[in-house]
């Protein structure tokens, strides 16, 4: 019988036969294993079939005579040779600004520019819903500011235009501002199978400004420790302040949150931990 020359012809084993593997290296992707099989097609399509399953990434190339399959597939290490080749997890650090709604009382300009003495009157008159001689009747009798630094014996109702125009803002009930405010973020970018980083500490805890900067510059903690660059921008951030009476209770210091992880398109886990500065109460939220 003639041989069909338009017919491959197919000699040696179906497969698959497994070709020299590659480990790739990729500070986002992470480590990347590649094999590499031949073979019939009919053998490809079921182990390429499994690849899939397993949520391996690959190609495969259809030959009438010899099928070729790639796949690749995240790791977290590898030993070659006796030889471990570690994972090492990424750090994206990130300066991000958020918009925050806060009490009126809180804005720097309010604070610098109307009295102790106002500011008291005013806002007992909103709370109680007063008039302002009342409210400056009831604190004088009640003793309010007779601890306060410089203390307060005998309240005066407010005449100047600032404190009168901040008393009728908050007539119409415009008692907010809305500041804006650092957020540090820390993003450690993992391999999904991995079970290491995934306790949190010091979470709702009030980090200093050197507090924080020694635990993001630890790289004993960080693969990629906090560029140069943010720590500049840490160090020159202006410092706000509460009234005296006040600072024994406030600290301008940053909370540090409970971490979120995420599955990204690479399929690696996004774990992001946030520190926020603000001028946090210290009656309510404990010292790192």
């Amino acid at each position: 019988m003639p041989i069909n020359p338009t017919v491959p012809k197919k000699t040696g084993t179906l497969g698959p036969i497994t070709k020299p593997f590659t480990v790739r290296f990729d500070p986002r992707a992470g480590q990347i294993l590649g094999l590499k099989n031949t073979g019939d097609i009919s053998v490809l399509l079921a182990l390429a079939a499994l690849a899939e399953a397993q949520g391996a990434t690959g190609e495969l190339v259809v030959s009438p005579v010899l099928s070729e399959l790639t796949t690749e597939t995240p790791i977290a290490g590898i030993t070659i040779n006796g030889v471990l080749i570690p994972e090492y997890v990424f750090d994206l650090w990130e300066m991000e600004t958020n918009e925050t709604s806060e009490t009126i009382w809180s804005n720097p300009l309010i604070k610098a520019n109307v009295s102790y003495n106002d500011q008291a009157v005013i806002a007992r008159a909103q709370a109680d819903g007063s008039s302002l001689a009342a409210a400056a009747a009831v604190l004088t009798a009640e003793g309010t500011g007779a601890n306060w630094t410089p203390p307060i014996t005998t309240f005066t109702v407010p005449t100047a235009g600032l404190p009168l125009q901040i008393y009728s803002m908050l007539q119409k009930n415009q008692d907010a501002w809305g500041p804006f405010t650092y957020v540090l973020r820390h993003t450690s970018n993992v391999n999904p199978n991995s079970t290491y980083n995934t306790a949190d500490f010091n979470v709702n805890h009030l980090y200093t400004f050197a507090q924080l900067l020694s635990e993001v510059n630890n790289s004993f903690l960080w693969t990629y420790p906090i560029p140069a660059r943010l720590v500049t921008k840490i160090n020159n951030i202006p410092t706000q302040s509460v009234p005296a009476n006040e600072a024994n209770y406030y600290l301008w210091s940053w909370k540090k949150s409970a971490s979120r992880e995420q599955l990204n398109a690479q399929f690696r886990v996004d774990i992001v931990t946030e520190y926020v500065l603000a001028l946090w109460p210290t009656t309510l939220y404990a010292l790192a």
